[in-house]
């Protein structure tokens, strides 16, 4: 075992020490815990397109090479490619043949123009040069950069087009079933299928309920207990996946951060599409919406 790994494992062993003048709520930190682009200066574009579109499989955004640059979705980051001359001119920092342009900046999204401006000053007073104050971006957007105290080059922006996303890379939805699409199933009788993105509060409990069509629910974020009659409760994680049987009662509770899920419902047309189940019916509201499920 190496020194350096000793003194890391002795210092995360060590209790935390209190510091009594320190209890004060922490601010806000001037840069939130998010990169949002790691941009690629490249000498040839169709060279790279190629080695990370079709040799490592990545998945491109759009159709294509647009404006001038490649972006692949990597979770709630993107990589992107940009000719690397054209890169080190955005940055306004000389691209020599010797020179310390290392052909990568990185970048942090923030909500306002006034946020880059406040997040370029914080920086810069902390050590960091400024290489380019906030302004307005051929692209629609306001941009600017900085070098961290090693060289390191981070652009800030506002970008109107691409929301600040949750770490699951989905837009904010408000708490409830929020309905994305409903389209007729074509074959196999008068159905459908409705799309919802679920959001269930930390803590809180959908009232009970039933649906006359199946649902297939999936888990993108958080947690959840799905509360369902007749059975036992089944605590869900991201990447979980369940099926709700047709009259089924359920109440799900969101778990301690809340939860979210995309779930796929079928219709019977000429059914409500949701049924209410007030607490001690047991049976009689889901017999007409689907079958049976009380036992």
């Amino acid at each position: 075992m190496t020194g350096v790994l000793a003194a890391l494992l002795a210092l995360a062993a060590t209790p935390a020490l209190a510091h009594p003048e320190h209890d004060e709520p922490a601010a806000a930190p001037a840069m939130e815990p998010r990169l949002s682009f790691v941009t690629l200066g490249v000498a040839d574009m169709e060279r790279a397109i190629a080695f990370y579109r079709d040799g490592l499989g990545l998945p491109m955004e759009g159709e294509g090479e647009a404006d001038g640059i490649a972006m692949f979705k990597l979770g709630s980051t993107r990589l992107a490619l940009y000719p690397r001359g054209e890169l080190a001119a955005d940055a306004t920092v000389p691209d020599a043949p010797n020179g310390n342009f290392s052909g990568i900046t990185l970048s942090h999204n923030v909500a306002s123009k006034e946020a880059v401006d406040t997040l370029l000053a914080k920086a810069t007073s902390l050590g960091a040069k400024l290489l380019k104050p906030g302004q307005d971006a051929f692209w629609g957007g306001y941009s600017g950069y900085f070098a961290d105290p090693d060289g390191h080059l981070w652009e800030v922006a506002w970008n109107p087009f691409l929301p600040l996303d949750d770490p699951a890379g989905l837009p904010p939805r408000g708490p409830g079933s929020n309905t994305a699409l409903t389209a007729p199933i074509t074959v196999g009788g008068p159905l459908s299928v409705i799309i919802s993105d679920v959001v269930i509060p930390a803590g809180g409990q959908v009232p009970r309920h039933c649906h006359p069509g199946q649902e297939f629910l999936y888990m993108v974020e958080g947690s959840a207990t799905h509360v369902e009659h007749g059975k036992p409760d089944r605590q869900l994680g991201p990447g979980d996946a369940y099926v709700i049987p047709a009259g089924a009662i359920h109440s799900p509770i969101g778990g301690p951060e809340g939860g979210r899920a995309v779930v796929f419902r079928v219709h019977v047309e000429g059914q409500p599409e949701r049924v209410a189940v007030p607490e001690g019916d047991d049976n009689s509201a889901c017999l007409v919406a689907g079958g049976d499920h009380g036992e």
